[in-house]
């Protein structure tokens, strides 16, 4: 621990209200390193109050995602056929169908979930 002499702690201090960094206060004393000044505004009490964040849309939980599905209607893309996994389009219901090898439906995936609409429907159950 270093000791710091009345001059450095006022110099240091009137550096961090004007905003600036560790490293820039450390330069500035000279004779203190970065973490040396950490360390001291922190036992000193000081501390930069947090940016406020935008507040974010609050996501919808897996069971909503779910119980969305089943209200949708499925409706079957013909240009979207059973494929194998290396096949399937990024988007596509993950649900096998058949033996092995396995296929996938690929169907358009409901947002939150792996499978369609259909295959929420048949392996989701909601609350009743």
């Amino acid at each position: 621990m270093t000791i710091w002499t009345e001059p450095e702690q006022e110099l240091c201090l009137e550096v961090w209200q004007r905003g600036g960094s560790f490293g820039v206060i450390s330069d500035v004393i000279g004779t203190k390193s970065r973490n040396a000044v950490a360390g001291w505004l922190n036992r000193a009490g000081k501390h930069r109050p947090k940016p406020t964040e935008a507040k974010q849309p609050q996501r919808k939980t897996r069971r909503e995602l779910i119980e969305e599905a089943f209200s949708l209607q499925f409706t079957f893309d013909h240009n979207r056929l059973p494929t194998s996994l290396i096949d399937r389009d990024s988007d596509g219901c993950q649900f096998p169908l058949g033996e092995k090898p396995f296929q996938f439906c690929n169907q358009k995936q409901v947002p939150g979930t792996p499978y369609c609409v259909a295959h929420c429907k048949l392996v989701y159950r909601t609350a009743s």
